[in-house]
């Protein structure tokens, strides 16, 4: 059953809703968890969908005019990653290979010419050993630079750290 209604007040937390005085049963996300505040707005457009396989029977929040929508974590290419998955910077574009002073990026698509200030977020297969070089899509040689300013650069090339922004 999915059932729209407008939200009386905003969300600040985990949610119930209990529809014409049936029992009230918690919201969740489209992740399947508790509300976390913010997903509901005041006189937004909500949507909900009875669920009764997630806990005791919960509705799933389907859609929420003016307010932020849980995602499950991405875990394919076609998939959207959620806010926590951005910012603990648990997924990686690309994986270098090659060995530690001349790295290789396969991205694919692959890219077909360099361009300036071209940028790549990439986890190093190993770590460096002196000044590294980058050859993207089989295009030819470059240096790399980090473009975050807490990651270590040295005089000699980039200090490797698991995963790093490299600017071409």
């Amino acid at each position: 059953m999915t059932l729209r209604f407008k939200a009386a007040n905003s969300n600040t937390g985990a949610t119930t809703f209990s529809p014409n005085g049936i029992s009230a049963a918690p919201i969740v996300g489209g992740n399947h968890t508790a509300l976390q505040g913010g997903e509901i707005a005041a006189t937004g457009d909500v949507w909900v969908q009875w669920n009764s396989s997630v806990g005791a029977g919960s509705w799933v929040l389907v859609e929420s005019s003016g307010g932020g929508l849980q995602v499950a974590s991405g875990t394919k290419s076609q998939h959207a990653i959620n806010a926590g998955q951005a910012q603990a910077q648990s997924v990686t574009a690309f994986t270098t290979g090659g060995i530690s002073t001349a790295l290789t990026l396969t991205p694919v698509p692959a890219i077909t010419a360099y361009a300036a200030n071209q940028r790549f977020r990439l986890k190093l297969s190993q770590a460096s050993t002196g000044a590294d070089t980058i050859n993207v899509s089989g295009l030819g040689v470059k240096k790399p630079e980090a473009v975050r300013l807490n990651w270590c650069q040295s005089s000699g090339g980039i200090c490797c750290k698991p995963t790093r922004r490299c600017r071409i």
